[in-house]
């Protein structure tokens, strides 16, 4: 119906994420029809004793398999989607469940963080009864997967995706274009402004975000009803997107030219002079740059073009 009632790019990418878990033959078949081209897989970790410790149901299919099968369906991209951080991870497994996901060539893989947010998700908690790894354990993680991929011709795409060098990401990375929105790196093409259809989905146009309802019976109804299924909204004032773009250019390219930065984005330059003294940036010709040892660190650089934080008491994830 979607395609159908929209003028499409020639080539257009048609993704979904997919949990392992539940993807047998016949739902590949539904996906197969209903046109998706791109398969995100949340596979988390290859560990079963790690899977278990966050109840995390593991693939239904052997991987060998199910990556075979998804690749029949119109030519699809693979992607494969890790977390580091989890309970019983150690760099050591973690390398392995990496050196496992690159015998099955994926197109694309990332290896997310694990973001510890109990006070927004108290079932979290459960996690520090198992254990969870240090801050350095993750560093040592990150950095020895780092070093794995890009040993095996995967190359790194802003903190946390590898693509190979024929990738359209890599492309747009080299020609400083990447794009961002707040479920990864992109390209404007494929997902310059973001559409949900979905309970919670959320909506990212150019200075807008909109949540749909988290709840079944409130969407169906919407639906039925044929009103938007929104349940709230957020517009950014033209400071607010300033900022953004600001942000996204340097978490895309790695870089940012500190001309570009005007007076309505005050920077503390002592913050930054302590990157540098760490080696996470250096600053050259008024351009600002992250280092390759920097880049776990990528998102509290980025924290310094943000007033708004400054001047918040809210709590977020950890960056390692």
């Amino acid at each position: 119906l979607l395609m159908h009632s929209f003028s499409l790019t020639d080539k257009p990418e048609i993704a979904i994420e997919c949990h392992p878990g539940y993807l047998d033959e016949a739902y590949i078949n539904g996906l197969r029809k209903a046109g998706f081209n791109r398969f995100s897989l949340g596979i988390q970790d290859f560990s079963r004793k790690v899977l278990k410790a966050v109840n995390r149901e593991p693939s239904i299919l052997p991987m060998a398999e199910l990556t075979s099968l998804l690749r029949e369906v119109n030519h699809a991209g693979i992607n494969f989607d890790f977390i580091y951080g989890l309970p019983y991870q150690s760099k050591e497994s973690f390398v392995q469940t990496i050196h496992e996901a690159i015998l099955l060539e994926p197109d694309r893989l990332v290896t997310f963080s694990y973001a510890h947010v109990p006070w927004v998700n108290k079932a979290q908690l459960v996690l520090e009864r198992k254990g969870l790894p240090t801050a350095e354990q993750k560093i040592d993680m990150t950095e020895a997967a780092f070093n794995v991929l890009e040993s095996n011709g995967y190359r790194s795409i802003g903190m946390d995706h590898y693509v190979r060098e024929t990738d359209d990401l890599f492309v747009a990375q080299e020609q400083n274009k990447l794009h961002r929105n707040f479920q990864g790196y992109c390209t404007r093409e494929t997902t310059g402004q973001v559409y949900a259809f979905g309970v919670s989905g959320i909506s990212q146009l150019h200075g807008y975000y909109f949540q749909n309802t988290k709840s079944i019976k409130a969407y169906t109804e919407s639906i039925k009803s044929k009103k938007l299924p929104v349940i709230k909204g957020y517009q950014l004032t033209d400071r607010e997107l300033l900022i953004k773009n600001t942000i996204t250019r340097f978490m895309c390219n790695k870089q940012l030219h500190l001309s570009s930065i005007t007076d309505s984005i005050p920077v503390d330059n002592k913050i930054l002079q302590t990157f540098v003294d760490e080696g996470i940036l250096t600053i050259e010709n008024n351009i600002l740059r992250i280092t390759e040892n920097g880049l776990p660190f990528i998102r509290n650089v980025a924290a310094v073009f943000d007033p708004l934080l400054r001047n918040s008491a809210k709590t977020f994830s950890k960056a390692v």
